[in-house]
């Protein structure tokens, strides 16, 4: 992420997590949409890695939802 911005990979892991399942997907089939492994966004999702924007992006579409709504700061609702 680009310097100055502020960025929580386990939020944005909660968040993704949640809208994935808010959409009935697996992790597999996610990762079908966006062309990365299940292994990959698992490690998203928990928050050991940190997404490129470009995939925020991809992933924001594949989810039907903004970028933004993947970035915000505060934890998903359950």
């Amino acid at each position: 992420m680009e310097e100055g911005f502020w960025f929580d990979s386990l939020v944005f892991g909660k968040r993704l997590r949640h809208y994935r399942r808010v959409r009935g997907l697996t992790l597999a089939q996610l990762g079908d949409r966006v062309g990365k492994q299940a292994s990959f966004l698992s490690m998203l999702e928990s928050g050991k890695r940190e997404p490129r924007p470009g995939l925020v992006e991809q992933l924001a579409q594949a989810l039907d939802v903004r970028s933004a709504d993947l970035l915000r700061a505060d934890p998903p609702d359950k």
